[in-house]
């Protein structure tokens, strides 16, 4: 098991503890990259404040931010190796995770390495956060582009 975490750029991290997932909206790479496009979910409606998400395998585009956002929980990873990656760009936006951010394989196998990229501009925030490799794998964090990582007090939904 191998456990990274690559900072290009700013970046501030403090590991806090957990909380579950609860019926997250699924990143669909649908009709454009724009994270407040509907047709990019699997429920068909851009997740808000009360919502989980889940950003699985690597897509075309990752989804980009057009506005800040307040979610419940983030899951991303499931990722394979070399060029593929899955990730968020912030795009000058700040993404508040008043929960938790985990990074997994998410499907129960093993040796499924998660590469994961959080980019632009702008800032995530969690309230907590966990990699979780399988057996014989590896999971990479990467930050870049001028995007700052914070694990601490995130924004409450308004």
């Amino acid at each position: 098991m191998k456990l990274t975490i690559t900072a290009l750029g700013t970046c501030l991290l403090m590991l806090a503890g957990g909380t579950t997932l609860s019926n997250p909206h699924v990143w669909e790479d649908g009709r454009d990259s724009y994270w407040s496009t509907d047709n990019n979910w699997d429920v068909n409606a851009a997740p808000h404040c009360a919502d989980g998400v889940k950003i699985l395998d690597p897509t075309k585009n990752y989804p980009v931010l057009t506005a800040d956002v307040i979610i419940t929980t983030l899951t991303m990873g499931r990722g394979n190796t070399g060029a593929n990656w899955v990730g968020v760009d912030l795009s000058g936006n700040d993404l508040d995770v008043n929960g938790l951010f985990l990074i997994s394989d998410d499907d129960g196998g093993t040796d499924r390495d998660s590469y994961v990229e959080i980019t632009g501009s702008g800032t995530f925030t969690c309230e907590s956060f966990s990699m979780i490799p399988d057996e014989n794998s590896e999971s990479t964090l990467c930050i870049s582009d001028g995007a700052t990582f914070v694990v601490g007090p995130a924004e409450d939904c308004p």
